[in-house]
């Protein structure tokens, strides 16, 4: 039996025989798109076979069966929960059924693995399992670098292979609008493209062919692509393009540099909600799932606060201030996207004003610390997907986010409380791309840390080290599937090994605070070093480690 990653997280009742796929025809029941993603797959590893469809009265005949069965008919209790399936598989036929397209995908994947192990055999059995937590994603950021149609597939099917079912795709920001407009030309004449410090052009963006055949390619995978277009802030090439919808009114260029930049979206301006309407409804077009992300993060309210229009808005309103501002226009934003049937979905920033509307979904990467503002996750109803970023923010390298951090985590909040069981929805991590340039960078930047990722989202907390034991064995596949990746010892780093990289890494950049006069740098260096590492090592160690640095 392979060593699943995730591992099955139910039954394993397993009977004498095997499962041998047929040489030549190979007779299948069930949905076209299932059976071509497991036809693709089989022949990448040299399994190929001619698949002959069968009609619905012969599905007892079929070597290999996708059954959906109604959602009123559980076969058991587990059955309920969104994305779980049964497989069976006798001598004669292998049958995957579950109550929804994912549940099936979810089957598929577990069969394809067995008969890759296996080389087109696998033992008999019937397995049950089902997903912990219902969302289990990854973030891809292509607006401050620009990934091809063949790298965000190559990342969509490794991410599948692994169980893991939302891509959270980030395609507007200060440096880069990375979606086809028809409404807004100039989004792509200008706000696609930036000027780099050494004078070169970058940039590009998806056409609307480009983004319908890569959502297709997921929805076969049982992955959404939840798009996120950030507003308020990050909007430096959406203002670059159309300056009008600044409080300033100031030409601008697309940012070619990372960072929290100024400029934002004029909240008092009427014309500036109705354009994000606009735009919001052309990207819905394209992404057909209940899920649109806005951003909300990171919005400096400098602009708001010298702003006439903005504070004649605020007086108009009732608001008290521009947080408030803020919470209002994001309010407007949360309503247009409701009554198209889409619930939004937020950074945590959002809740600062505490006016957050009810129905967004908040997604935590860190507040300031001791800010408090995040404990209605721990003691309200607010909906949650958790991020945060010493254990979820996969564009820093391992030392600061290994893998052993990740395995063992807890929805825990910066004050210490906990996400409520009720209000998380599950857990993402994100790939921001400052600092990953290509798609080498990337997938060595996902794995094997995304193995972690996938199983604590499956089957939460367990043993750590049979888990180790699983991804060692699963490297192999990463190797014959062309992945490039860190080593295990790269990623599962702990005590003196962790200790000498970080001192490493960081001891350059004080060197250089310092001798630029900037003292204070130092301080912000120990308290990020701490953050990354709390749970990973102990407090003498880190304590240790800071003075080491700043010595």
């Amino acid at each position: 039996m392979v060593e699943m990653i995730p591992k099955i997280n139910g039954e394993e009742r397993r009977e004498e025989g095997r499962f041998v796929l047929p040489e030549g025809e190979v007779r299948v029941f069930g949905a076209v798109a299932y059976v071509t993603v497991l036809e693709d797959r089989l022949a990448k590893i040299g399994l190929r076979r001619k698949w002959n469809y069968v009609e619905w009265k012969e599905r007892e005949t079929a070597a290999v069966c996708f059954n959906m069965l109604p959602k009123e008919k559980p076969e058991a209790d587990f059955a309920k929960v969104e994305g779980a399936y049964v497989l069976y598989i006798t001598p004669e036929q292998v049958k995957v059924t579950s109550h929804d397209p994912e549940g099936l995908t979810n089957g598929l994947t577990t069969l394809y693995w067995m008969l890759r192990e296996g080389g087109g055999a696998c033992g008999c059995g019937t397995f049950t399992d089902a997903p912990a937590c219902g969302y289990r994603g990854i973030l891809i950021d292509s607006s401050r670098h620009f990934f091809d149609v063949e790298t965000i597939k190559g990342m969509i099917e490794q991410c599948s292979l692994r169980k893991l079912n939302r891509l959270h795709w980030h395609l507007s920001d200060d440096q880069g609008y990375r979606l086809e407009s028809l409404r807004f030309p100039r989004l792509n004449e200008v706000g696609s493209w930036r000027k780099e410090p050494d004078g070169s052009t970058y940039g590009g963006f998806y056409t609307k062919a480009e983004v319908r055949d890569i959502v297709s390619y997921a929805g076969a995978r049982g992955m959404q692509i939840i798009p996120e277009i950030d507003v308020p802030g990050h909007v430096g090439a959406i203002l670059a393009a159309y300056p009008r919808l600044s409080c300033s009114k100031e030409e601008m260029e697309v940012k070619n540099m990372p960072g929290i930049h100024e400029h934002i979206l004029c909240a008092g301006d009427d014309l500036t909600l109705q354009c994000v309407n606009i735009l919001l409804d052309e990207a819905m077009e394209l992404f057909p799932y209940p899920w649109f992300h806005v951003g909300g993060d990171e919005a400096p309210k400098s602009e708001w606060k010298k702003c006439p229009a903005c504070q004649e808005r605020i007086r108009a309103e009732g608001l008290k201030d521009e947080e408030e501002l803020q919470a209002w226009f994001i309010k407007k934003v949360v309503e247009h996207l409701q009554e198209k049937g889409r619930t939004a979905i937020c950074w945590n920033e959002c809740m600062k004003s505490g006016m957050l509307d009810s129905r967004a979904v908040v997604q935590y990467w860190d507040e300031e610390e001791d800010a408090g503002y995040c404990r209605e996750l721990a003691e309200g109803d607010r909906k949650c997907i958790y991020s945060y970023t010493p254990a979820f923010y996969f564009d820093y390298e391992p030392m600061l986010t290994p893998m052993r951090r990740m395995r063992n985590w807890k929805p825990v909040l910066r004050d210490g409380s906990q996400v409520a069981a009720k209000n998380l929805l599950g857990v993402e991590a994100a790939f921001w791309s400052e600092r990953i340039e290509d798609r080498e960078r990337l997938e060595k930047l996902a794995f094997p840390r995304l193995f972690a990722v996938a199983e604590a989202a499956w089957n939460g907390l367990a043993d750590y080290g049979e888990f180790v034991e699983r991804c060692a064995k699963h490297m192999r596949a990463l190797d014959e599937d062309g992945v490039r990746h860190y080593s295990m010892d790269e990623v599962d780093l702990e005590g003196e090994a962790q200790k000498e990289a970080i001192i490493k890494e960081w001891k350059p950049m004080v060197d250089q605070a310092r001798a630029a006069g900037m003292g204070h740098f130092l301080d912000v260096i120990g308290r990020l070093v701490r953050n990354k590492l709390e749970g990973v090592m102990d407090e003498a160690m880190i304590e240790e480690m800071i003075e080491e640095i700043r010595s």
